[in-house]
């Protein structure tokens, strides 16, 4: 875990739920070094599991709720129990639903934890590949062959309008690497924006140090508030933006 993530958990978890042995599971969003910049909140955190270090085990839904009510913590939504062959029609609908409401997707877990599965909307997985194909050539390997065949997968599955999410994709690609040419010529480079807001300084020297292995990092601005301090930052990814400039300088591109 980062500095940054350790300093947000400090003020935002109880210590003593920890005084039961366990370990938290959860994702954070908001104002952090990975997530979109939000103006209604600073960051959230949400628990999705509880292990249990002495036993060895993750707690059953039931215990996890009732620890985290106690403390006063936050909980990814449950949808509740299914059965995969009895439920099947509950289980689409519940797809669907959560598709429409832009939601990234669901987590299924079997009740004895051998088995999870993730499951991404379609909608996800478009409006994902519209926010990072501007830096398509820093993107791991796959990153589009994925989201391509889960979003296809779904939309055959469910009978949805073949048509109307084929425009969504082109949409996504097409809109998506005009921006970045635009952001190339108007800024000089390919960059996503991020804010945090820390008590301690030395968590953005420390994320600094950290993050510059894989990207260059840029300060926007950096401003004192309430006793903390507001950094806005880019992350400049430095690949899209040197191929990216060679081929609107002409580089012919090899097929």
């Amino acid at each position: 875990m980062d500095a940054f993530s350790t300093e947000k958990l400090r003020e935002l978890v109880p210590r003593a739920i920890f005084r039961s042995n366990v370990m938290l599971c959860g994702e954070m969003i908001g104002n952090t070094p990975y997530t979109r910049p939000s103006s209604d909140f600073d960051v959230k955190y949400y628990v999705f599991d509880i292990y249990d270090l002495e036993e060895g085990e993750y707690l059953p839904p039931e215990a996890r709720y009732e620890l985290l009510r106690r403390h006063g913590l936050s909980f990814a939504p449950s949808f509740g129990k299914f059965h995969v062959k009895k439920d099947q029609k509950k289980l689409n609908a519940l797809a669907l639903n959560v598709n429409k409401s832009n939601k990234e997707g669901i987590v299924f877990k079997s009740e004895d934890r051998t088995e999870a599965v993730k499951y991404v909307n379609p909608n996800a997985d478009i409006d994902d590949v519209a926010q990072t194909v501007k830096a398509m050539f820093d993107m791991p390997s796959g990153q589009y062959n994925q989201r391509i065949l889960r979003s296809s997968i779904f939309i055959r599955e469910h009978g949805l309008d073949q048509a109307a999410y084929g425009a969504k994709l082109g949409a996504a690609f097409y809109k998506g690497m005009a921006k970045g040419l635009e952001m190339l010529e108007r800024d000089g480079s390919i960059y996503d924006e991020f804010e945090i807001l820390v008590k301690d300084k030395s968590v953005w020297d420390e994320l600094k140090s950290h993050m510059s292995r894989e990207v260059k990092l840029e300060t926007v601005f950096e401003k004192e508030e309430a006793g903390k301090t507001r950094i806005r930052f880019r992350k400049v990814y430095a690949r899209s933006t040197k191929k990216l400039k060679e081929f609107l300088n002409g580089k012919g591109i090899t097929d």
